[in-house]
């Protein structure tokens, strides 16, 4: 028998090189189904198990110069092979290729299994037309019936039981499957860590859909009232706790909170992010800290100015965007009265206004009326020099007023109040925005509490300019 020499061999890898094409082993498919079997379709974690496979299964007892070189796709697949075998594992799995029709079969293999778990299923069926077509994507004809999934283990009903009376989370979570099918999970805090007491999925975000899954989650635990929920900001998801619980309370998160402020702290038209009364030990919980990632990057982004009271607690602070000059009037200050006056003047400001003076005060309850007195003449005096250098400027008064007389400051300088609503319990509007262009303001926007105060947050946004067509 003759071999012909390999330098004469054309048209195909030969060699090293040569392994490059050739097509995966049957045993590291095997394998790889196995793997998909078990819930692992991660293409890092397949390709981990299956390289352990192929060294301590296939090649057990081999010398290490002996087993094939890494280039060989037979025994060492590439990501792509990984990918299009893990989806082929996938599919093997499902009873047929409407995953709705899957899912329905997979429960009754899941109730056989474990009778005492609680399921519950709703495929979704659209709507069809005069002609017997089926409708999608159109906001006016409304699927006949929503998707709806809730699951309960039997230990997850213990979990509930045992732990959920107090406190529950509610999180949730999207793109786990191919579908934007929002997945929700319960959770409670046990005395080892954070458990998943029930989950559910619906084929929208809505009020309603998830107000239905609540229902259910209740009729699989009577006895399950919780005191406080724990949820992301999003009235969609508070509405219902609030409809189903009416004697819990829902509080938001402080990476969601903090996430709220930041976004709205990027946009454009934000000035002035933040005017709020706040105690000096508890500046830390409110989520203020500049040295902190995840505090809005006030350093970089952000201006400080602060007016402190010399005994402990008290004292007013404001976070003023970079891209807007703001200057502190320390001139205009009292050692005595916690007041803040700053000067802005950004690129564009509606006419005949050259800038915006900003008055940020604290009135402490329990004042005498001579100190309510002695505190209005202080801010009108104040206000009254400065509008004699300039006389077209914008003037903003805000802060936590308490019980104090405003009528006095708005009679003067021709200001309106834009807080109409309770910002302290149900009856008190402790703190306000009084401005000469209260027209140039949107709605005023009631934002949850920061940390454990419980005075209301208020957003002031301005309104857009609209820009004419031109002649």
């Amino acid at each position: 028998m003759r071999i012909p020499l390999s330098s004469l061999d054309n048209g195909h890898p030969v060699g090293e090189t040569a392994g490059i094409n050739q097509n995966l082993d049957r045993r590291i498919i095997s394998k790889t189904f196995g793997v998909v079997g078990k819930g692992i379709t991660n293409v890092g974690e397949v390709r981990r198990c299956v390289a352990d496979y192929a060294e301590k299964e296939l090649f057990r007892g081999v010398p290490v110069e002996k087993p094939p070189r890494l280039s060989n796709r037979r025994y060492h697949p590439t990501k792509a092979d990984l990918r299009n075998h893990i989806s082929r594992a996938i599919a093997a799995q499902k009873y047929c290729k409407d995953d709705q029709e899957s899912l329905r079969k997979k429960i009754e293999e899941w109730k056989e299994k474990s009778p005492s778990t609680k399921f519950f299923f709703r495929p979704h069926k659209a709507k069809e037309n005069k002609d017997g077509d089926e409708t999608k994507g159109s906001e006016e004809n409304q699927p006949q019936q929503n998707f709806l999934f809730v699951h309960q283990e039997e230990w997850q009903q213990r979990l509930l039981q045992r732990y959920g009376s107090e406190l529950v989370f509610m999180d949730v979570t999207y793109k786990t499957t191919k579908y934007a099918i929002p997945l929700f999970f319960i959770c409670v805090r046990t005395n080892v860590d954070y458990k998943v007491a029930a989950e559910f999925m619906t084929q929208y975000e809505d009020q309603w859909s998830i107000s239905e899954a609540l229902v259910i989650s209740k009729s699989w635990n009577p006895l399950w009232q919780p005191n406080y929920f724990m949820v992301d900001f999003s009235t969609v998801e508070i509405g219902p706790i609030e409809e189903q619980f009416p004697g819990a309370i829902a509080y938001i998160c402080d990476f969601r909170r903090l996430q709220a402020w930041q976004r709205w702290a990027i946009e454009e038209e934000t000035y002035v992010i933040l005017t709020h009364t706040v105690i000096q030990p508890q500046l830390r919980e409110y989520g203020i800290r500049s040295s902190s990632s995840t505090a809005l990057n006030i350093s970089q982004s952000f201006n400080v100015f602060r007016k402190d009271r010399s005994t402990p607690a008290g004292g007013v602070l404001a976070y003023v965007h970079s891209s807007i000059p703001t200057i502190c009037l320390e001139n205009l200050e009292v050692s005595n009265k916690e007041v803040l006056r700053l000067l802005h003047t950004p690129p564009r400001i509606p006419r005949p206004f050259s800038c915006i003076i900003m008055a940020d005060l604290y009135f402490p309850p329990g004042k005498t009326c001579a100190e309510e007195k002695e505190l209005i003449d202080h801010v009108t005096e104040r206000l009254d020099n400065f509008l004699i250098e300039r006389p077209s400027v914008d003037i903003i008064i805000t802060g936590d007023f308490n019980h104090l007389n405003l009528r006095q400051l708005c009679h003067r300088f021709s200001l309106c109040k834009l807080v109409k609503m309770p910002t302290r319990g149900q009856n008190s509007i402790l703190h306000k925005f009084l401005s000469n262009m209260g027209e140039l303001y949107r709605e005023t926007q009631f934002l949850p509490p920061l940390s454990r105060s419980d005075h209301q947050c208020i957003l002031f946004s301005p309104l857009k300019r609209r820009h004419g067509k031109a002649i």
